[in-house]
């Protein structure tokens, strides 16, 4: 009787531990755009892509800027994004204050890298 509870233990362990690796797969990303977020209004404010939130973590005083990535990921292995709507965002005090959507995908003209400066009325 011991021989088989343990044979069922070390089962479960086996096929959960392939079930973690095969989530860490299905959560590559598949599409991978590198924004240059600059503030080139006389306010310190946030700006965000599309997958984040306003945060401390995003506050450009004036004329500062910062890199992220926005990312898109699948859940199939082999699925292919042609085309996405990435947003970036600018706020201040918890409120949007400018939005400016881009179409981002493997073969648009952002697929690698794209820059979008906060003019203090919209971003360009």
């Amino acid at each position: 009787m011991k021989k088989i509870g343990i044979f069922i233990v070390l089962a479960v362990l086996l096929s959960n531990s392939g079930c973690s690796q095969r989530e860490e797969v299905l959560r590559t990303p598949i599409l991978t755009v590198s924004v240059k977020l600059i503030n080139n209004d006389l306010d310190a404010t946030h700006m965000w892509v599309t997958g984040s939130s306003i945060s401390p973590l995003n506050k450009l005083q004036p004329g500062e800027s910062r890199n992220a990535t926005y990312y898109k990921s699948s859940e199939l292995i082999n699925e292919e994004i042609k085309e996405e709507t990435m947003t970036v965002y600018a706020g201040r005090n918890g409120v949007v204050l400018a939005t400016k959507k881009y179409s981002v995908g493997l073969y648009s003209e952002w697929h690698g890298g794209l820059k979008a400066t906060y003019t203090g009325s919209k971003i360009r």
